[in-house]
């Protein structure tokens, strides 16, 4: 089951103490940051969590014994936004936690030259070479046209960063979403890959499509049992003969869509290699709240029944697709 990353894990400060790592405050400010840039895909910010999370695990350590920086982590953080084509946005949250390049630049203004330009913003913000020098020539400009001989690398990095930020936004503005850009779009996006049947389940929220980009390839469909129930009763109770059947053709539904994304990320992300998930919430509470079975041993025997329906549903695939049951 993948989630959100350990609070067993300890952070140490800039004062070195050690302490639990604070998730709550990283993804609220990650979410401010968007927010501030103008993207309200709430979803973003917990799909960038997920590959801070796997490449902090990608270590040495184990996650239980990890002793990070946090400003390590964050500086991570910043690097994945970047990467997702969201300088704009690292820029937002590095100030937000105190780590914008050009704060720690050298203050001592001296003569610039392309070869110094491409090396500082290449280095500090951690930009590819062919990104680097596109970058250094928007600086120069700027520069050039401002009369400055001489520039402290604090200016050029801040000059850099907001060139980098400003980018993103006009590119946002006028570009399409598209897989091959490395984001591939939630929920809506895949309608159209599914059959009639399984695309009806998605736009009800029954099955879900988690996001999924190049950055993170790893395929995720929730079923939500109480949505299910939702839709065939609004709040009243439900009989056996009712539920089972729909749960069954329900499942059934989202191990296709499983396949199908799992399928396509392999088509569009060569190199993917990793089990697909399925995980299916609310059992406990559709059993108990909607079918009425209060009675331990009804609940468990009912359980039962709904767990073996997702055996048989689950389709031979070399175990690369992983059930959570929720």
């Amino acid at each position: 089951m993948i989630k959100l990353y350990s609070k067993r894990m300890l952070t140490a400060d800039r004062g070195g103490t050690r302490q639990p790592f604070d998730l709550e405050k990283l993804q609220h400010d990650l979410q401010l940051s968007f927010t501030a840039a103008g993207i309200t895909e709430h979803w973003l910010a917990e799909h960038l969590l997920l590959i801070l999370e796997e490449q902090l695990a990608e270590g040495p350590a184990e996650i239980a014994e990890t002793n990070q920086d946090i400003a390590g982590v964050d500086r991570l953080l910043i690097r994945i936004l970047k990467d997702a084509g969201y300088p704009d946005v690292a820029l937002d949250f590095a100030c937000r936690r105190g780590l914008t390049a050009s704060e720690h630049g050298n203050p001592k203004r001296k003569p610039w030259d392309p070869g110094r330009l491409r090396t500082l913003l290449g280095e500090r913000l951690q930009v590819s070479p062919n990104g680097a020098a596109a970058l250094a020539e928007a600086v120069a400009e700027i520069l050039t046209a401002a009369r400055f001989v001489r520039a402290s690398d604090s200016l050029i990095l801040e000059i850099g960063e907001h060139v980098l930020a400003e980018r993103a936004c006009q590119e946002r503005e006028h570009a399409a979403p598209s897989p091959a850009g490395g984001w591939l779009m939630p929920a809506g996006y895949w309608s159209a890959f599914f059959s009639a049947e399984t695309a009806r389940l998605m736009n009800a929220g029954v099955v879900k499509a988690h996001p999924l980009s190049k950055l993170f390839p790893v395929v995720r469909i929730s079923f939500d049992a109480m949505q299910l129930a939702r839709q065939l009763g609004g709040g009243h109770a439900l009989t056996e003969l009712e539920f089972v059947p729909a749960f069954r053709h329900g499942v059934s539904r989202a191990f296709e869509a499983v396949i199908t994304l799992r399928n396509h990320a392999a088509d569009t992300m060569p190199g993917t290699n990793r089990p697909a998930y399925l995980m299916v919430h609310g059992l406990g509470k559709v059993v108990r709240q909607r079918l009425g079975r209060t009675r331990q041993p009804d609940a468990e025997a009912m359980l039962s029944e709904l767990n073996e329906i997702i055996r048989e549903c689950a389709v031979e695939d070399n175990g690369r697709i992983l059930v959570s049951v929720l």
